[in-house]
C-alpha cells in the first residue's frame, strides 16, 4: 500500500535514496509535492537529487522555486551557490554563498564552496580567509590543506606550501582509487617540485 501522508512519503523517499533506488525516491517526492505542494522539506530533497544526478539546470529552477518563496532559507542558498559553483558561474555562486554565511556565520558548506569558487577564481586572499576559518574547525581536514597549500603556491609562499601539502598528504585518504587517488599524485609531484626548488 502507498503511503498518502506526507511524512511517509519522506521517509521513504530518504530510505530510498540512502539504499541507491533514486528513482523512487524521486517518484516519492513527487508524489509527497502533489499531497502538499508547498511542503519545503520535500523541494528541499528534490534540489538535492538534482545536484547529486548533475542535473543542474533542473536544480536551479527548483531552488530559485523555493528562494521565491523564502529568500533567506539558508539551505536553498548554499544549493543554489553549489549548482552555480558547478556551472562555472563564479561571481553569482560566491554571492549566493556570501548570503548564506550572512545569515548563518557557521555555515561550513558554504563556507568550504565559496573557497572552493574564490580560488578558482583568482581571490587567493577571500579564498585564504575561508580556508582559515575551515582550518580552524576542521584542522585534519586533508580537502583544507591542500586548499592552503594551493593558495600558497600561487602566491610563491614555498614553505606555506609545502607544509600544507605534506599535511594534505598525513590526512588524505591512502587506500582509494579515482579523484582522491589522482590528487595525491597531483600533491605528491608539486611537493617534490616545491623541495627540488628549495
Amino acid at each position: 500500500m502507498m503511503p498518502t501522508n506526507v511524512a511517509l512519503r519522506l521517509q521513504r523517499a530518504d530510505l530510498a535514496f540512502n539504499t541507491g533506488d533514486t528513482n523512487t525516491a524521486a517518484s516519492d517526492l513527487e508524489e509527497a509535492r502533489k499531497i502538499d505542494p508547498t511542503n519545503l522539506d520535500a523541494a528541499l530533497f528534490q534540489t538535492f537529487i538534482a545536484i547529486q544526478q548533475k542535473d543542474y539546470p533542473k536544480a536551479l529552477k527548483m531552488v530559485d522555486a523555493i528562494l521565491q518563496r523564502n529568500e533567506n532559507n539558508v539551505q536553498a542558498l548554499t544549493y543554489k551557490g553549489t549548482i552555480l559553483m558547478e556551472m562555472k558561474d563564479d561571481e553569482k555562486a560566491v554571492a549566493v554563498f556570501n548570503k548564506a554565511v550572512k545569515i548563518e556565520p557557521n555555515n561550513m558548506a558554504a563556507i568550504q564552496n565559496r573557497a572552493i569558487v574564490n580560488l578558482r577564481a583568482g581571490h587567493l586572499n577571500s579564498a585564504r580567509e575561508d580556508y582559515e576559518t575551515l582550518f580552524a574547525a576542521y584542522p585534519k581536514s586533508y580537502q583544507v590543506h591542500y586548499g592552503l597549500a594551493e593558495i600558497a603556491s600561487k602566491k610563491k609562499e614555498n614553505e606555506e606550501a609545502i607544509k600544507n601539502y605534506e599535511l594534505y598528504l598525513k590526512y588524505a585518504p591512502t587506500n582509494t582509487v579515482g579523484e582522491i587517488a589522482e590528487e595525491r599524485k597531483t600533491v605528491e609531484r608539486r611537493l617534490k617540485e616545491l623541495k627540488a626548488n628549495k
